[in-house]
């Protein structure tokens, strides 16, 4: 069993590896530190099933590394994995999501730190704020009249019910701004106008969020990069 001891508000985790050839014990040590603002209890909670994990990992699963930051996992899944997996439209997106909504959260912790506690705190922090991001509104409705509509979809790849709320007046991504100025023969600033909206995220942008982040983490886990998908 991993020897678990409480230090401050983190907490030390040590794992016997037995003996090496001169009798000397051979330890590996970690340290887990809890999401703010869970009870003592779920602390420790949280604790034991990471001590129980990083034994697994120093018993025989070599290949990880929890030091990686996901960031790094990140740009390493978008060099060396999406490209062979995802559509060039479908690849850019996802990785733009990911840059907006997931990168100023998490990209700078350490895969060890990942776990469903924090993955909960990122989409609750999405749901309550997510939406005070770079968001766009069309500055000319003409552009999307009636008329123009269905051939501009068709050029742009953005859906029709998207363009109804874009000359209705409603924000979008960047990406989807760009798709349409560019349809339209326009550059970003001539068409649109930069808006940081407050509140939370749409339970459909949520959605998109989860879809490009689960195939990360689904492929670091066949890669051994992490023990099992944090979410």
């Amino acid at each position: 069993m991993p020897s678990i001891k409480k230090r401050g508000n983190s907490f030390r985790i040590m794992v016997s590896m037995g003996y090496d050839m001169e009798g000397k014990q051979i330890r590996k040590t970690t340290t887990f530190t809890p999401p703010d603002g869970v009870t003592e209890g779920k602390a420790e909670k949280l604790a034991k099933a990471y001590a129980y994990e990083f034994e697994q990992r120093c018993r025989g699963m070599t290949n990880l590394d929890e030091n990686i930051r996901f960031h790094e996992l990140f740009e390493w899944y978008y060099d060396q994995i999406a490209p062979h997996k995802l559509k060039e439209y479908t690849l850019e997106s996802s990785r733009y999501i990911l840059e907006t909504y997931v990168l100023p959260y998490i990209g700078n912790m350490k895969l060890k730190d990942i776990n469903t506690a924090r993955i909960d705190a990122l989409f609750n922090e999405l749901h309550r704020h997510g939406s005070k991001r770079e968001m766009y509104i069309l500055k000319d409705e003409s552009l999307l009249a009636h008329g123009y509509r269905r051939p501009l979809s068709r050029k742009s790849g953005v859906n029709m019910n998207t363009l109804r709320d874009m000359a209705n007046g409603k924000a979008v991504m960047r990406s989807t701004a760009e798709r349409v100025a560019l349809a339209c023969g326009r550059t970003l600033k001539q068409a649109f106008t930069l808006a940081e909206s407050g509140g939370g995220l749409e339970d459909g942008t949520i959605a998109r969020v989860r879809t490009a982040l689960s195939p990360i983490f689904s492929t670091a886990v066949k890669k051994e990069l992490l023990l099992k998908i944090p979410s």
